[in-house]
């Protein structure tokens, strides 16, 4: 049987669901002896292709709320360092002033060497 052969109801219920475009399912419908048999057939189709469509975008869900979680340790792991980080600055005099302290040491040693 081809397409063009399908019941007036199936096809006009596969324009609806937007299966109209989708030539294996309109085949399978297609192959059906009588139009019950094809709307049913029509009905079934969108049924798992929604369910697909729903596990698909569940799994994209369950994957982007695991990559928000990575980010958020991500995050977290680098708060720690910038924190640990400043904590050994504070501990540490900064090169400049080492260098003003030397400097005054330096000319206090020249000052009392003349």
């Amino acid at each position: 049987m081809i397409i063009s052969e399908m019941s007036a109801k199936a096809k006009e219920e596969a324009r609806t669901l937007e299966l109209d475009d989708n030539q294996a399912a309109l085949l399978e419908v297609a192959r059906l002896s009588t139009p019950e048999a094809q709307l049913k057939a029509v009905r079934r189709i969108d049924e798992e292709k929604r369910a697909a469509r729903d596990r698909r975008a569940a799994a994209a869900v369950a994957g982007n709320e695991k990559a928000a979680a990575k980010i958020e340790k991500l995050k977290a792991d680098i708060a720690k360092k910038i924190d640990k980080r400043d904590e050994l600055n504070n501990r540490v005099p900064s090169n400049a002033t080492k260098f003003a302290r030397s400097r005054t040491s330096s000319s206090r040693m020249a000052s009392t060497a003349r």
